[in-house]
C-alpha cells in the first residue's frame, strides 16, 4: 500500500473520528452511527477510484438541473459532481459499518508482503506454484502501473509463471467494474489458459 493510499485512508478515518456520533467506536451502544463522518470517508475514497478524465467526461463543470435558491451560498450543492459524491456517501452509510471501515483500511495500510520476507518481495514469492495474471490500467493512480511492474519483476526473479498487461483507458481504478473489452478479454484468456493448464479444458 503506497503512501498516497495510506494518506487518503487516514483522511477518511479522521472524518469518522470527528463525527460526534463516533463515541470512540462504541456508537452502537447508543443506537447511533457516525453517519456524516462515514459518508465523507466514502466521498474521499470514491474520488480515488476515478481519473481526472473520467470525472471531466462524466461531470465537467455542469451545474445541477434542479433550481438552486442561491448558487453562491457556501453550503449549496451546486455542481453535479458534488451531488454525485453526496449520493455515494449517503448510500454507503446504509450498507457499511464505520468500525469495519476503520479496521479494513488499517489492515490494508499495514499489509506489506515484502516486509514479511525480510524486505525482499521476490523472496515472498519463491517456490510459488501459482500462475499469476497482473492487469493495470493506465489512468489508475490508486494502484499505478509501476507498482504492478514491481510485482512482475519480483515474480520474474523467482521464475514464477506470470503474465502482465497494462490496459490503456481513461476510466481510472474503477475500469475493472466498467465495460472495458480489453480487460474482459485478458481475464477470459487467462481463465481459459488456467483451465487448460489444469486439464479441465
Amino acid at each position: 500500500m503506497g503512501s498516497a493510499n495510506i494518506a487518503f485512508h487516514e483522511v477518511g478515518r479522521q472524518a469518522i473520528f470527528a463525527d460526534p456520533n463516533w463515541r470512540g467506536g462504541h456508537y452502537w451502544r447508543a443506537g447511533v452511527i457516525p453517519e456524516r463522518g462515514l459518508a465523507v470517508a466514502r466521498m474521499v475514497a470514491h474520488i480515488t477510484y476515478l481519473s481526472e478524465q473520467a470525472l471531466t467526461r462524466k461531470f465537467g463543470r455542469r451545474l445541477r438541473a434542479a433550481p438552486i435558491a442561491d448558487p453562491l451560498a457556501p453550503f449549496s450543492d451546486v455542481f453535479e459532481v458534488e451531488s454525485y459524491l453526496h449520493h455515494q456517501g449517503s448510500t454507503f452509510v446504509r450498507r457499511f459499518d464505520a468500525n469495519s471501515y476503520v479496521t479494513i483500511t488499517r489492515a490494508m495500510d499495514h499489509f506489506d508482503l515484502a516486509a514479511e520476507a525480510g524486505g525482499d518481495l521476490a523472496a515472498a514469492f519463491r517456490g510459488t506454484p501459482t500462475r499469476f495474471c497482473l492487469v493495470s490500467f493506465s489512468s489508475d493512480w490508486l494502484f499505478p502501473t509501476q507498482e504492478s511492474r514491481a510485482i512482475v519483476r519480483a515474480l520474474n526473479q523467482v521464475a514464477a509463471n506470470v503474465s502482465f498487461v497494462e490496459i490503456e483507458t481513461d476510466k481510472g481504478h474503477d475500469a475493472f467494474l466498467l465495460d472495458e473489452p480489453d480487460f474482459h478479454r485478458t481475464v477470459a484468456g487467462f481463465l481459459a489458459g488456467s483451465a487448460e493448464h489444469a486439464g479441465l479444458g
